[in-house]
């Protein structure tokens, strides 16, 4: 696999728009050894990778964060999403309310 670009295969996308890694194929193709601390460092890396179709700004990703999290919770009886808050540091952030 090339380091400076990931190929497609290795990629499940979703009908939401995003995409993640196919990580059991990763750790088959790369013989990986998830016992041995370098491969799961290299499984650790891909492992919280998620890919957008739009701009990943904080603005977007709460956006984007509350339209998941609605979805998650719509067949919960008495719940409701109301707003999402992102952030980035501790003095800057965003919040997206339905």
């Amino acid at each position: 696999m090339d380091t400076k670009e990931l190929d497609t295969q290795y990629l499940i996308t979703d009908s939401r728009g995003f995409s993640t890694i196919a990580l059991g194929q990763l750790v088959e193709d790369l013989s990986l050894d998830l016992d041995n601390p370098g491969d799961k460092a290299i499984y650790e890396k891909y492992e919280g990778i998620v890919i957008v179709d739009f701009v990943p700004t904080s603005e977007n990703l709460a956006g984007w964060l509350l339209t998941v999290a609605q979805e998650k919770m719509k067949g919960i009886p008495n719940i409701k999403v109301a707003a999402v808050e992102y952030w980035e540091t501790p003095k800057s952030h965003c919040r997206v309310e339905s």
